[in-house]
């Protein structure tokens, strides 16, 4: 969901739907804006306007079909796809969030038009990696990121999330200069033509005495 034209300021980065398809879009000023729905490809399948009046709630329905992009999805180029290499293994990641640059009609500002998969990817099995070793990033692209960036969340732990900046190329070292322990791991890569993050999981420590 998104917001793609108003008569008062709104949010860049509307919403996901949830499950059941509904979606919110709150701390908006009264005016007139128009809002776009999106597949989880990022081409768009509905646009509609909505009047927001002050104190009310204002109620926008879509009906989209499964299949039903129109040729706004062709016009979104593919994104690049990341992955973990670590002892000989390619691991595949859980596509998180990708955002294309989209350049609005009415005052051709750019804007991030973004699809998301979820709060909640199943990772699977974690991919497990000896403390101090270094796991290979391996980027499906015909061009470096122009930044690539690795963020660890630790699980069940308060500790703050780490985040490093990575080297530009298509196979990059990821250094695992963490405790042993459970982690998730975020890397996101930019491009011209957008951005796209890649979630994994792993588990440090296996195999360290």
């Amino acid at each position: 969901m998104g917001i793609v034209s108003g008569t008062a300021p709104y949010p860049e980065i509307g919403p996901s739907t949830d499950e059941k398809g509904y979606y919110r879009l709150s701390g908006l000023t009264p005016g007139t804006y128009e809002v776009a729905v999106h597949d989880d490809q990022g081409g768009r399948v509905g646009l509609k306007s909505v009047v927001v009046n002050s104190g009310e709630t204002a109620t926008l329905d879509f009906s989209v079909s499964v299949g039903a992009a129109t040729e706004t999805q062709a016009l979104l180029p593919p994104l690049p796809v990341i992955r973990l290499r670590y002892s000989g293994r390619l691991h595949d990641g859980v596509e998180g969030s990708r955002c294309w640059p989209y350049k609005r009609a009415a005052d051709g500002s750019v804007v991030g038009l973004c699809a998301d998969t979820g709060p909640s990817p199943d990772f699977g099995a974690p991919i497990p990696v000896d403390v101090g070793d270094s796991i290979t990033v391996e980027i499906e692209a015909d061009t470096p990121p122009q930044d690539l960036t690795a963020t660890f969340y630790e699980i069940d732990s308060a500790t703050q999330p780490l985040s490093t900046e990575l080297a530009l190329g298509l196979e990059v070292p990821l250094p695992v200069d963490m405790p042993a322990g459970t982690y998730n791991v975020r890397i996101v890569g930019n491009w011209a033509d957008g951005d796209v993050a890649h979630h994994f999981r792993i588990e440090v420590g296996f195999g360290s005495p």
